[in-house]
């Protein structure tokens, strides 16, 4: 029989983290709708002109508890690791934005036992 321990060593072995695209869009919305654990990030600002904010909440809204909220200098971008264990979002992950920012976000899906 395995410990808990084994189990979670287990899991993390066959763990997968997949990358999730962020369409460049000021509408808010879902990355993933179940407990998951954020990676990383790469976002980009296409505006060459004005600071592009975002942010990220655990939960189904913006009324979630905040996660990562940044400012994204003029055509620039952002690169964040969070490994190698990552940062657990037991409601989901949503995003708000602005409407030039895109990119990726780096993140596993966590079953519920």
């Amino acid at each position: 029989m395995t410990t808990p321990a084994q189990r979670e060593h287990i899991h993390r072995e066959r763990a997968i983290i997949r990358p999730i695209l962020l369409p460049a869009t000021d509408a808010a919305g879902h990355l993933i709708q179940t407990q998951c654990r954020l990676f990383g990030l790469a976002l980009v600002n296409s505006d060459a002109a004005n600071v592009a904010a975002f942010e990220l909440f655990d939960g189904g809204d913006a009324g979630g508890v905040p996660v990562l909220p940044g400012n994204i200098p003029a055509a620039s971008s952002v690169r964040v690791w969070f490994g190698p264990h990552g940062i657990d979002c037991q409601g989901g992950l949503f995003h708000t934005s602005a409407l030039t920012v895109s990119g990726v976000v780096w993140l596993e899906h966590l079953p519920r036992d």
